[in-house]
């Protein structure tokens, strides 16, 4: 703070010692030669102070005995220090006349210290600098926005009597090590026209003070914004923090010149000195970023090291200042050893690290050699602070260009390969069109061989069912038929009889004969009607027909196919051994059905748990065909046989058109498949309910 304090111009003067205390017959002529060329009195000539440590109120006055008090000058000035408590307390006070010469009379008293300090002329109070009471000490910042009136007149003599008081506090670690005066001491002399130029620019410098502010504010929020849209960039972060740390510090160098008050310049100090110590340390980490990639070991020990050094400075009493060299150092030692590598936004950094302290030197010598009056260095100040942010925000434009441009030459490359890729795929599209017309045409050929061969195997099926059928009907017949010839061949042999009794004339025997005769006429047309009924009723069943519902005795249907199933297999293989059995409900009412769709679906059940419980080792085969009305209005038909089981792994298929667990050429697999489409077609359903090596039963349900 204390180099700000000098840039800005709060040390406007290169004031000599007005250090001077003089006994009661000491007395010091103000000259007008003695005013410099920017019109402040410098009287450097005066060699003592007359000072006394304490407070007592009557000090103000020039008949005060001052035999106690002590004769001070500059250097001895600079070595007062606090007391025990941490603070200090005193009068000093001169004698002074004003020459005749002068023609604008220094009639303003100026303070440039921190202290709080009443102004006496004469024993009369003109003013104060900050506030002084009993209880409390409130301090203004500097003193620089007050000036004390003093109604001075040339060739008169006055006594100046000030009242000191200090306490020390936080400034100490924010300004470091510092004497509680300086030997150019305290106050100065101005008249009314350079008291109020002073005042125009102090109100000019205030104003600039804003253009940093205003600029690292926009800057900060285009670090921190560009940082959230790229998270993944270490480099963008630090610099985001670097300018944080730049934003507080201007924003303190803002405050302290448009709010200051009492308790003001302690904070002030406080947050200047943390936000140059977070810059300080920061910076070669940020350097190493941008430049490495990464932050090497050493980077670390330097920020510890810079930070140690910064806390010593601020605490020891003679340590040098070294935290800027030693972070500004580091940063040009990475930059140099990454010279070879730098890119177009790095020199923007480049610019920034070397430029700030160029800039801050070149403004320490103009304001050291007074080439511009001391408000005007501010101008050079402002431009020197703004240096680093701004190659901050150059860099992130640079960044972000460069970015944009890789993406670009990206998209160009993905939109180049994109086009080569769909040219290809286009090609590919063609050759595929024409594989997938070639393979569709294969695929109806294919399919027509298939449809073609599954209607074969359909009507082979129909023709094994209507063999079956055929057979069934046919042993079904068989027994009226063995009667006809057996009664026939029996009455022939009784007409042969009765032509020799009537030629022996016993007509009592003939009358015998004829009855026998008659009673087996009746018998072969009783057996002849009977094969003949059997006949038409099964052509009925078995014909195909326009597929017509018609009311249908369920029970008497199944009844019918459980007998031409169970004599078709007989008639196919002599060997089959097997029993069957009915349970029907009684009181089952007709249904509408399609008489020979359900006939074909009781056939094909019935002759697959034939075949299942005949060929298995199963002890008495046995087929149960049962009918029952459930609760739910519904029939259903369950054929029962008491065979090995269907295993779980396959009953999945078992509906499957093609599958059959029959051996190879014994069976088409469409058998159960034409089943459960027929039962479906009639609102019904076809289930089976089997555990391998328990009865197997297919239900066939059916609405009312």
């Amino acid at each position: 703070m204390r180099v700000l304090l000098n840039v800005f111009g709060f040390f406007f003067l290169t004031l000599g010692s007005l250090t001077a205390a003089h006994g009661q017959d000491s007395l010091f002529v103000l000259k007008s030669s003695d005013v410099n060329e920017t019109g402040y009195l410098n009287a450097s000539s005066i060699t003592e102070w007359e000072f006394k440590k304490g407070h007592d109120l009557s000090w103000k006055d020039s008949s005060t005995d001052d035999k106690s008090w002590s004769k001070l000058d500059s250097s001895e000035i600079a070595r007062l220090d606090y007391d025990d408590e941490g603070k200090f307390e005193g009068w000093f006070r001169f004698r002074f006349k004003m020459e005749d010469e002068f023609e604008a009379l220094p009639l303003f008293l100026l303070s440039i210290n921190s202290a709080a300090q009443d102004i006496y002329l004469d024993g009369r109070l003109m003013g104060s600098f900050g506030k002084i009471s009993e209880s409390s000490i409130e301090y203004r910042m500097n003193s620089m926005d007050r000036h004390v009136f003093l109604p001075l007149i040339a060739g008169e003599t006055y006594q100046l009597s000030v009242h000191f008081v200090k306490k020390e506090g936080f400034q100490e670690f924010a300004l470091g090590s510092s004497p509680l005066l300086s030997e150019k001491g305290f106050l100065y002399f101005t008249d009314y026209e350079t008291a109020s130029e002073r005042e125009i620019k102090f109100e000019r410098t205030k104003s600039i003070v804003s253009i940093p502010l205003t600029l690292s504010t926009l800057i900060l929020l285009v670090a921190f914004l560009v940082t959230y849209l790229n998270r993944s960039e270490k480099h963008l972060r630090y610099i985001a923090f670097s300018m944080l740390f730049i934003w507080f510090y201007v924003l303190n160098i803002y405050f302290s010149f448009h709010f200051s008050s009492p308790y003001s310049r302690p904070i002030s100090s406080t947050i200047s000195a943390l936000s140059l110590l977070g810059l300080f340390v920061i910076l070669p980490i940020l350097a190493a970023q941008i430049f490495y990639g990464r932050i090497l070991k050493w980077i670390k020990i330097v920020s510890i090291i810079t930070t140690l050094l910064f806390i010593g400075y601020r605490f020891g009493n003679d340590l040098p200042n070294v935290t800027p060299v030693a972070a500004i150092g580091s940063c040009i030692y990475i930059i140099f050893k990454s010279r070879k590598s730098i890119s177009n936004q790095k020199w923007a950094i480049v610019a920034g690290i070397i430029g700030t302290p160029l800039c801050l030197l070149i403004t320490f010598l103009v304001n050291l050699f007074e080439l511009i009056d001391n408000y005007s260095i501010g101008y050079f100040y402002v431009f020197s602070i703004s240096v680093f942010p701004v190659s901050l925000l150059a860099f992130i434009v640079l960044w972000l260009r460069d970015s944009i441009n890789n993406e670009k030459e990206k998209a160009s490359q993905v939109i180049a390969l994109t086009k080569e890729k769909q040219t290809f795929l286009e090609d590919q599209n063609v050759k595929l069109e024409q594989q997938v017309s070639k393979r569709t045409q294969e695929l109806n050929d294919s399919l027509h061989d298939l449809k073609s061969t599954q209607s074969q195997l359909i009507q082979a099926e129909k023709m094994a069912s209507l063999g079956e059928l055929t057979a069934g009907i046919a042993h079904e017949i068989q027994n009226p038929l063995n009667f006809v010839n057996n009664f026939s061949e029996v009455s022939t042999e009784l007409l042969e009889e009765m032509a020799e009794e009537i030629e022996k004339g016993d007509m009592e025997e003939v009358k015998d004969l004829s009855k026998d005769i008659s009673a087996n006429l009746k018998k072969i047309t009783h057996h002849g009607k009977r094969a003949d009924a059997i006949v038409k009723g099964m052509l009925a069943h078995s014909r195909s027909g326009k597929g017509e519902k018609t009311p249908t005795n369920l029970n008497a249907l199944a009844e019918e196919y459980l007998k031409l199933s169970f004599h078709g297999l007989r008639a196919k293989d002599k060997s089959f051994i097997a029993d069957f059995k009915t349970d029907f409900d009684p009181d089952l009412p007709k249904v509408n059905v399609v008489p020979q769709d359900i006939g074909r679906v009781l056939l094909n059940l019935i002759n697959n748990a034939f075949q299942a419980c005949a060929q298995s080792a199963t002890e008495n085969p046995l087929v149960t065909v049962a009918t029952q009305r459930s609760a739910n209005d519904e029939i259903r038909i369950t054929v029962t046989d008491n065979g090995p089981g269907i295993p779980r792994d396959i009953q999945d298929k078992i509906f499957q058109p093609f599958f059959t667990t029959k051996p190879t050429g014994q069976g088409t697999g469409l058998g159960l498949s034409l089943s459960y489409d027929l039962v479906k077609a009639h609102g019904g359903k076809l289930t089976l309910d089997s555990t391998e090596g328990r009865p197997t039963a297919f239900n066939i349900h059916l609405p009312v």
